[in-house]
C-alpha cells in the first residue's frame, strides 16, 4: 500500500493536504476486513453496495476532487464495466 501511495504521492495525484504517509493511512483503514463485516454483516448492506462506498469514499479521501469527480462520473472510463456501477449510481455522491 505505501509504495503505490508513494507513486502516487511523488506525481502530485494526490489530493491537496494529503501525504504519502496519510494516504497510506487512509487505504489501511478503510481497508480492514472489519469495516467490511461491520458493514455488510451488521449493517446488512450488499457486497456490491460496500465496494461502491469503499471506491467513491477512497476516491474522494485520496484524490484531488476534480480527479474523484471525474472518477465517480456515471459511465466514466474509471467506472465502467465495474461490478458495482450500478450501486455506486445509487450512492448520493456530490
Amino acid at each position: 500500500m505505501r509504495q503505490v501511495m508513494r507513486a502516487m504521492a511523488e506525481h502530485g495525484e494526490l489530493r491537496p493536504g494529503v501525504d504519502e504517509q496519510l494516504a497510506t493511512d487512509l487505504l489501511f483503514g478503510l481497508q480492514r476486513p472489519e469495516l467490511y463485516l461491520a458493514f455488510t454483516v451488521e449493517c446488512g448492506w450488499s457486497p456490491e453496495s460496500f465496494k461502491a462506498w469503499i471506491h467513491a469514499t477512497l476516491c474522494q479521501q485520496l484524490l484531488p476532487a476534480e480527479d474523484a469527480t471525474a472518477a465517480l462520473a456515471p459511465g466514466s472510463a474509471a467506472t465502467r464495466g465495474l461490478t458495482f456501477e450500478t450501486a455506486l449510481r445509487a450512492l448520493p455522491i456530490g
